[in-house]
């Protein structure tokens, strides 16, 4: 009889029971739950500020987007001390040719012991077309081969940085007391001349002497007389004749240097009128020539 009784007045306790903790339970998840989007909140808005930390320079505010960055870049080159020339710079002097930047300095500012590489301006024809060829040079690129003798490599020397060295095809002969010498030919190691050009467009010696900076000039003249003088070894090793026609007689308007044997003569050189020519025994010799050339035009 009183176990009814019992059920009756605990049940209700236990409904009160259960909803509470129903509750609490529902309390506990959403707390939980507000905290952890609290989290995620804040954890999203530290990883934005990372990411605007990361964010190029030209992309941080409104204020800092009006600075482009190639402004950066030209900044940053200042710093250095390292000047970039705008193309509105390049001298565009009636006596000059367009001029292209050095290979070994890119685009910075050109050395005083530097001459520039200079294009090739001139027609798709002649002697000055095929050595533009034969040089590589970046003046000639899209026009047709104008060399008689094609433009592989037959007839090439020797290539360095600055110049390429090849066979002068004019005939050589004995030189003065020699001419009328008993020996039936020239041997094989005088039988022929070289010429030598540097990659770069420049005419002649007083072109240079105008075109160059002192240092610059003398480091060029330098240059293709080692050259040159490394090239003729190859053929026969020891002293050597090295001559450059005056610019008023030239005939290809090309700086080009002929070297051959002390015992021959070729284009009419050694010839004091219409070239300078001097004798080069080893490459140590290069620096005293260029710089005995140049005094003709600079006054060294």
């Amino acid at each position: 009889m009183w176990r009814p009784v019992i059920v009756m007045i605990l049940l209700p306790c236990l409904v009160s029971a259960e909803m509470y903790l129903s509750f609490t339970e529902e309390d506990d998840s959403e707390g939980y739950a507000t905290s952890l989007m609290q989290h995620q909140v804040e954890s999203t808005r530290g990883a934005s500020d990372d990411r605007k930390d990361m964010r190029p320079h030209d992309q941080q505010s409104d204020a800092e987007s009006t600075i482009p960055w190639q402004s950066l870049v030209i900044q940053e080159a200042s710093n250095r001390e390292i000047r970039i020339p705008e193309a509105s710079t390049v001298s565009q002097r009636p006596d000059t040719h367009p001029q292209a930047v050095h290979p070994s300095v890119g685009h910075a500012q050109l050395r005083d012991d530097l001459c520039e590489m200079r294009l090739f301006t001139g027609g798709a024809h002649g002697a000055e077309s095929c050595w533009c060829h034969k040089a590589i040079n970046p003046g000639c690129n899209g026009t047709k081969c104008s060399c008689r003798e094609g433009c592989s490599e037959w007839g090439i020397v020797r290539r360095s940085l600055e110049s390429i060295t090849f066979v002068n095809f004019s005939p050589v002969q004995y030189l003065g007391k020699h001419k009328d010498s008993a020996v039936p030919s020239i041997p094989y190691a005088c039988d022929q001349a070289y010429l030598t050009i540097p990659k770069a467009f420049y005419t002649d010696l007083e072109n240079v002497s105008i075109a160059c900076h002192l240092g610059g000039a003398v480091n060029l003249i330098s240059s293709l007389l080692r050259d040159s003088f490394l090239a003729f070894q190859l053929k026969r090793a020891g002293r050597v004749r090295q001559c450059v026609h005056r610019p008023e007689v030239v005939s290809v308007r090309w700086l080009h240097f002929h070297t051959f044997c002390e015992e021959v003569e070729v284009d009419g050189m050694p010839n004091k009128e219409n070239a300078l020519c001097a004798t080069m025994n080893k490459t140590d010799d290069a620096t005293t020539i260029a710089e005995a050339w140049l005094a003709k035009y600079v006054g060294l």
